[in-house]
């Protein structure tokens, strides 16, 4: 029974463990959108650290090894509740008055790599005193002379480490927000705590004297856990009014945290799918802050109240006027605002639109929102507007249905996951939608010039659209908006061209000037393979 327990609180010490370090990642990834290089360097150095640890444990030997790991699994758990708050208050702090080291943001891989390796003193942290856990555990196998301890509690450990994989991923992260996530695994830390209390001290003095520690614990936990809330809201205020300041004094940083707490909350929402931030409509500071509500996802701007119009007529208006006929029914992929759908229904000839959403969350707050409200009308529950809520890569490979035009309105691709949503087989699904004299009008990411301070970002993001519609069969394209941009696509080969004379009349003057043709900007590079963004073969769109 004693070896199970053991057994039992290995798994899920190891569990907390890998945890902490995959909401790193995930923190991480907010601050330099480079997933996959902030999990390769955290990962890295947590094993690194892990290994010291187990080193120094083995090294500087304690006679009693189970009140040691007692110790650490106390210390794991509050620093594991802090984590996120003290993350978050890090980087507010930094980016405020370090901010020339925190220009990461679609940057070069070397600007987030800065940023990646200063926060790995929190990996180091939790890794050193996790490798204090196998040789802590092996102690107690090894009182009962069993040789082969170490076999079951790094077999048991590695299991730990893939049960979080799966917990983080799939039901803490996307269900709960990260403050609540690192809550709970610190409780889960705490309760380990507690069956090593019970397991290894012998007398009611040490039990009480274990009592006592873990309850000052489990106190400070309580107490931190109301500031997270806090700390997340001036760091999703500072994150988006980019506040910075060049000299940094005690007087200084009070005034900063006033003004911060005087400022209305963020909006911020966690969806199985993604995070939503809507920024207030009022700042209250009028003369100095620019009153307009932004909507966020994943912390990408998406549309603001200011270019709400801009956006979706030149997508809507502009590509039927590129067309040159209204077709009788429309497929959009992406926008569950209703935003897009509320352009379409002012045409009465369009008899059928279908909206695909992956994120149900959006529709309902597409429903019920003041601001979405506002600009969409209640776009949603028109008769002639039909929500399909599912992925749109698996829509169109399942679905049967032919279109007259489709518009494809995704986020900025920043990362792989998004990134297959711009591939060639995305765009052939596409295609294959299509009646013949069919088209298509997709959000297009495009960067007129090279970054110097980033040699390696080639090719460009047109450069990789152009090569990846023209590879999956499009004959035709025109980039058009060089504010809001898009790209028209179709099979046909005839000339495309603005019809301005048809635009319809409650069309705003800044969406005529939007609509402008491109194409003798971005369109003047060879076609290659080697640009041809595959699901097989991806490239990073920057």
């Amino acid at each position: 029974m004693k070896k199970s327990f053991i057994l039992f609180l290995t798994f899920i010490f190891s569990l907390c463990s890998l945890s902490y370090q995959f909401i790193i990642v995930r923190i991480l990834d907010q601050f330099t959108l480079d997933e996959i290089l902030g999990q390769s360097v955290t990962l890295g150095f947590y094993l690194l650290f892990m290994g010291l640890g187990a080193a120094f444990c083995y090294w500087k030997k304690s006679h009693n090894p189970g009140q040691r790991l007692f110790r650490i699994e106390l210390i794991l758990s509050l620093s594991g509740t802090l984590l996120v708050t003290v993350m978050y208050a890090s980087y507010s702090f930094l980016s405020v008055y370090a901010s020339d080291f925190f220009q990461a943001k679609g940057h070069s891989s070397w600007s987030s790599l800065k940023v990646i390796l200063l926060f790995q003193v929190f990996s180091a942290f939790f890794g050193f005193l996790s490798g204090f856990e196998i040789p802590c555990l092996q102690s107690f196998f090894e009182a009962d002379n069993e040789t082969s301890a170490i076999n079951k509690i790094v077999g048991v450990n590695y299991l730990g480490a893939l049960a979080a994989s799966f917990i983080v991923s799939i039901f803490l992260v996307p269900r709960l927000n990260l403050g609540r996530s690192v809550l709970l695994l610190g409780c889960l830390n705490l309760i380990g705590a507690l069956g090593l209390l019970l397991l290894n001290c012998k007398n009611w003095k040490e039990k009480m004297l274990g009592g006592l520690q873990l309850m000052l614990v489990l106190a400070c936990i309580g107490w931190s856990a109301g500031y997270f809330e806090q700390v997340e809201q001036a760091y999703l205020k500072i994150f988006y009014l980019e506040i910075q300041n060049d000299s940094f004094s005690l007087e200084n940083f009070k005034t900063l945290i006033k003004f911060v707490k005087t400022l209305p909350p963020v909006e911020r929402y966690v969806t199985p799918y993604q995070v939503i931030d809507i920024t207030p409509n009022n700042w209250g500071y009028e003369p100095f802050i620019k009153n307009d509500f932004t909507f966020y996802l994943n912390m990408q701007p998406q549309f603001s109240e200011s270019s709400i119009s801009l956006y979706h007529q030149t997508m809507a208006h502009g590509g039927l006027n590129l067309a040159g006929f209204i077709p009788k029914n429309i497929l959009i992929l992406g926008a569950g605002d209703g935003l897009l759908a509320h352009e379409f229904l002012k045409y009465p000839e369009i008899e059928s639109i279908t909206l695909v959403e992956l994120d149900p969350f959006m529709i309902e707050l597409a429903e019920r929102h003041e601001y979405l409200l506002r600009y969409n009308r209640h776009s949603l529950l028109d008769p002639r507007v039909h929500v399909v809520t599912g992925d749109a890569y698996a829509y169109l490979r399942q679905t049967q249905n032919k279109f007259q035009a489709v518009f494809v309105d995704f986020p900025f691709p920043n990362n792989y996951e998004l990134g297959k949503l711009f591939s060639r087989e995305f765009y052939q699904l596409l295609r294959s939608r299509l009646t013949p004299e069919g088209f298509a009008v997709l959000d297009a990411p495009i960067n007129r010039f090279q970054n110097s301070d980033s040699p390696e970002v080639k090719p460009l993001p047109q450069d990789i659209v152009v090569s990846t519609l023209k590879s999956a069969g499009f004959k035709n394209l025109l980039f058009y908006g060089p504010v809001e941009p898009f790209v028209y696509v179709s099979m046909t080969s005839k000339d495309i061209q603005f019809d301005y004379q048809k635009l319809p009349s409650f069309i705003e003057n800044r969406t005529l000037l939007n609509l402008t043709n491109l194409n003798h900007i971005l369109t003047s590079t060879d076609i290659s393979e080697a640009n041809v963004n595959s699901i097989y073969k991806p490239l990073r769109f920057r």
